[in-house]
């Protein structure tokens, strides 16, 4: 496992530069990841949090460092179909998109136009296209 989640990273920055409001980030590693999925059998290998500048902070219930309700999550599984296990078996409230074997978790509390835009963007991703040809 990655103690860098430089893919992970790269797609937040993908992120960013279409000029979506990505704003603090927190890289997980197994000892800090909060789901404890971390470099385990079928959990990710790369897990980076952020924050969106649009969530008005008042509005949440969890403001810890990281918490999803603040912005989203990218995690990065070592094939799809982890990935798609991890989406399919998710039972927390929050935007959900897939791309080969990266996953984008958006709060609850962004709009649907809001989580489009994440959607759109992620899409385009080139990084998230080298993980789905399992390039790294």
């Amino acid at each position: 496992m990655s103690t860098q989640a430089s893919r992970a990273v790269a797609v937040l920055g993908e992120l960013r530069r279409a000029g979506l409001p990505v704003r603090d980030s927190v890289i997980y590693t197994e000892h800090t990841d909060p789901d404890g999925l971390l470099g385990t059998a079928g959990g990710p290998d790369e897990k980076v949090a952020f924050t969106d500048a649009r969530i008005n902070a008042g509005e949440v219930h969890d403001l810890s460092y990281g918490s999803l309700e603040l912005g989203g999550v990218v995690e990065v599984y070592s094939d799809p179909t982890r990935a798609a296990e991890r989406k399919e078996g998710y039972c927390g409230a929050c935007w959900i998109f897939l791309r080969g074997s990266v996953l984008l978790r958006l709060s609850p509390r962004l709009t649907e136009v809001q989580a489009a835009s994440y959607a759109a963007a992620f899409r385009r991703s080139r990084i998230a296209d080298r993980a789905l040809a399992g390039t790294h």
